[in-house]
């Protein structure tokens, strides 16, 4: 049975954050609440997209999802944002 394209995309992002050594980062909400900009996110998105998105934001990480909100967010705002179906676009970046 060939595999589904969701499943293979989830596989390939888990070979990459696996092949880059990816690391949990947290933050405060605090922190979110303290800055406009993450207040609105967590209002709008709840805090754990807005954790996500703070933290990518502030080590400078790009940003892999299949959440809708959460991308448009990152979009807008300038935060590196790939969708799990367009994650073979991070291999064409050196």
């Amino acid at each position: 049975m060939a595999q589904r394209q969701p499943e293979a995309a989830r596989r390939s992002a888990v070979s990459l954050v696996q092949e880059f050594a990816v690391e949990e980062r947290q933050c405060r909400l605090m922190d979110l609440a303290a800055n406009a900009a993450y207040l609105k996110a967590l209002i709008e998105l709840g805090p754990a997209d807005a954790g996500l998105l703070y933290v990518a934001e502030s080590i400078g990480a790009t940003l892999i999802s299949d959440d809708g909100p959460l991308l448009r967010w990152a979009y807008s705002h300038g935060v590196p944002a790939y969708p799990v179906s367009g994650i073979h676009l991070l291999a064409q970046h050196p």
